[in-house]
């Protein structure tokens, strides 16, 4: 079975629980991302901010309607309930957990600390990617 390791992202970006928002906000539109982990110092995972996490900035800015809202922190709108993988578990579990979940996303931790990060994406890219590598190997052995 193929293990979450083989495919997680390693290269990741990530927010601290001061971060301002707008600034998080950036960082998604920049990297064409559609969440970011928050860590604490060592990398130790405290939660994640989504993109519909901060949908309701984005709202503020475009009718022109700012608030407070605009002047917090990440930790203001970040989900602290997460659900987290291991770098050993089955990626089959990982798909299953996409399946029955709405988020994107999940971290993946090595005891509480942040090692990388799977998203649906590359969960079906490696999904494709398998299946060609099997009609490969059979064409070949025919």
């Amino acid at each position: 079975m193929l293990k979450i390791k083989n495919i997680m992202q390693t290269d990741l970006v990530i927010v601290r629980k001061n971060t301002p928002v707008t600034e998080a906000l950036e960082l998604i539109v920049k990297h064409k991302i559609t969440g970011l982990p928050v860590v604490e110092k060592n990398m130790e995972l405290v939660g994640i901010v989504s993109e519909k996490d901060l949908l309701c900035i984005a709202y503020q800015l475009i009718t022109g309607t700012p608030t407070e809202m605009q002047n917090k922190t990440v930790e203001a709108f970040m989900s602290k309930n997460i659900t987290a993988f291991r770098p050993d578990d089955n990626l089959a579990d990982t798909c299953q957990c996409f399946i029955e979940n709405p988020f994107r996303r999940v971290p993946i931790v090595d005891g509480r600390k942040l090692v990388g990060l799977i998203t649906r994406k590359d969960v079906i890219i490696s999904a494709i990617g398998k299946d060609r590598l099997v009609a490969r190997a059979n064409a070949f052995s025919n």
